[in-house]
């Protein structure tokens, strides 16, 4: 998202002050995963931005371990950039919907 025009050492120095500031050292350092994420919503924003809509809804599906978050994104998505979005939420929520049932029977009822 940064201008092509720019050094490598600029772009460059981007991703480290971010990786370095003080939020993402406290969020990693307290064992939250407020970094993961954002991160997941970071890459399924970029990929919606560069239209790779069904790549962009896979990436929004692995945040469904938050289900209040996965169903903000979701509808976002849905909503701002339409059906393709969809298609990626549903074959990835699926996986991981199957791999659950397959791996844990049991915990979907409890």
């Amino acid at each position: 998202m940064l201008p092509m025009d720019w050094p490598w050492h600029l772009r460059a120095l981007v991703p480290l002050l971010i990786c370095v500031s003080m939020p993402a050292i406290q969020a990693i350092g307290h064992g939250q995963n407020s970094a993961v994420s954002l991160l997941i919503l970071t890459v399924a924003v970029a990929l919606a931005r560069k239209h790779r809509l069904v790549l962009a809804g896979a990436v929004a599906a692995l945040s469904s371990y938050k289900p209040q978050i996965a169903l903000a994104v979701a509808a976002i998505l849905a909503l701002s950039f339409g059906w393709r979005t969809l298609v990626g939420l549903a074959v990835i929520g699926g996986a991981i919907l199957l791999a659950n049932v397959l791996t844990l029977p049991g915990t979907r009822s409890d």
